[in-house]
C-alpha cells in the first residue's frame, strides 16, 4: 500500500515528530470464504488494514490493535464503531477520531499531521478558538444544561481525489483533540463534548444517497446543520454556538422559500446561503475556502 520509499522517509519522520504513543483501534471484517445471508462482504476492509499495518510497522509509538468487527460487538460498541473499515485513533487520554474508510490519495498527508497531534496532546487549535471553545464547555445552554456535557456530533465526508478535502479532515482532528476528555466538572477550564467521525465518501455509498450527498467536502453537524464545502474553523464552532444555544435552529432571519440562491463572495471570505430551518430541518451554509489546501469548496461525487 505505501511505497518503500515513502515507508523510510515516514519512519524517519515519526522518530523526529512523535514523543508520545498513538493508538489505533482497527476494525476490519476477516474473510470468510463463505456467503452470510443478508451480509455484503467489504471490498475495502482488505486494502485499509493494510494500510494501518504497514503504519504501524513504522513507530513503536503507533500501538496498532484489530478487532474482528462481526466476532467482536462488544469492542465496535465500546468504541462506537457501526461499520468497517473503521480506524479510531487516540492517545489513550479520552479524545479520539473515528475514521470509516481508508485516508489515501489527498487524505494520508493530513492524516499523518493528525497522528502527530495526537501524539504530542496538542490539536494545535487557534488560541482564540481555544478560548472559545473552553467558553462554550462552560457556558448554560436551554434548561440549564451544561454545555460541556451536551455532546455533539460532527461527521464530515471526503474523498482521498479531492484536493479540498484534506484541510477539513486535519480541521476535524484538532476538533476531536479540543473535546473533553471526561465529564465536564464544575471546576476547571470544561470542553465541549466533540464526537468526531470522518467517512470515505466512495466507500460508503448508502450513506452518501441517504445524505443526498452531491460533493465533498460535506459536514453535518447533530444530524441538523450541513456545511457544504472547506469552511474555516470558525465557521463550524459558530455553528456549535448556534446549536447549543437553542434546540431550534435560529441563525436570524431567513429568506422565504427551500433555499436561497449561492453568490460566491470574495476570495477567502465565502458566501451564506440558509435553508428554510423549522423544528427538526436542517441548516445549510457554503462557504469558500478552507486554508490548508488549495482554494476551491468542494468536489463534486
Amino acid at each position: 500500500m505505501i511505497p518503500l520509499r515513502e515507508q523510510e522517509q515516514l519512519r524517519r519522520y515519526f522518530q523526529a515528530q512523535l514523543p508520545g504513543q498513538v493508538r489505533l483501534e482497527h476494525f476490519t471484517e476477516r474473510e470468510r470464504g463463505i456467503y452470510v445471508p443478508g451480509r455484503e462482504p467489504c471490498p475495502t476492509s482488505k486494502p485499509a488494514r493494510r494500510m494501518v499495518e504497514e503504519l504501524a510497522a513504522l513507530s513503536p509509538l503507533l500501538r496498532l490493535r484489530l478487532y474482528d468487527f462481526y466476532r467482536e460487538p462488544q469492542a465496535a460498541a465500546r468504541w462506537g464503531v457501526d461499520k468497517v473499515p473503521a480506524t479510531v485513533v487516540h492517545n489513550g487520554r479520552g479524545r479520539s477520531l473515528k475514521l470509516y474508510g481508508t485516508p489515501g490519495g489527498y487524505l494520508f498527508p493530513a492524516f499523518i499531521e493528525i497522528l502527530r497531534r495526537f501524539s504530542q496532546g496538542e490539536s494545535g487549535l487557534p488560541e482564540e478558538l481555544g478560548r472559545r471553545l473552553r467558553r462554550l464547555g462552560r457556558a448554560a445552554g436551554p434548561g440549564g444544561l451544561g454545555l460541556g456535557e451536551r455532546p455533539f456530533s460532527l461527521r464530515l465526508f471526503v474523498a482521498g481525489d479531492s484536493p479540498h478535502c484534506p484541510g477539513m479532515l486535519l480541521a476535524m482532528g484538532m476538533l476531536a483533540l479540543s473535546s473533553h476528555a471526561q465529564p465536564a466538572r464544575a471546576s476547571g477550564p470544561a470542553l465541549p463534548d466533540l464526537r468526531v467521525e470522518v467517512l470515505e465518501a466512495s466507500e460508503f455509498p448508502r450513506l452518501v444517497q441517504a445524505h443526498n450527498i452531491h460533493s465533498v467536502p460535506v459536514t453535518i453537524i447533530d444530524e441538523r446543520v450541513t456545511i457544504l464545502g472547506a469552511v474555516s474553523l470558525e465557521a463550524i464552532v459558530e455553528q456549535l454556538w448556534k446549536l447549543a444555544q437553542s434546540p431550534i435552529l435560529a441563525p436570524g432571519p431567513l429568506p422565504s422559500g427551500p433555499s436561497s440562491p449561492f453568490m460566491p463572495g470574495p476570495p477567502g471570505h465565502g458566501a451564506l446561503s440558509w435553508e428554510a430551518a423549522p423544528a427538526g430541518g436542517r441548516l445549510v451554509l457554503r462557504q469558500t475556502p478552507f486554508a490548508p489546501g488549495p482554494p476551491g469548496p468542494s468536489r463534486h461525487l
